[in-house]
């Protein structure tokens, strides 16, 4: 959550990440993400910074609504 938004990003830190579609926690990410995994946080097709999953809390057991 961004609390000042006058102040810069940090070039590193650990960031909390949800799917906001239940069908595509199914579909997608259950089955692609796991501790590990790297990848890119996109704005729209510019790569803006590099990820890995360090833990993962629910993505397994909530349900699909």
């Amino acid at each position: 959550m961004i609390m000042d938004t006058e102040r810069p990003v940090h070039r590193e830190g650990q960031a909390r990440m949800w799917v906001l579609f239940g069908e595509m926690r199914e579909k997608v990410h259950r089955h692609r993400i796991q501790v590990g995994t790297r990848g890119y946080f996109m704005e729209g097709p510019r790569r803006v910074g590099e990820v890995e999953v360090t833990s993962l809390v629910g993505l397994l057991t909530n349900p699909v609504n």
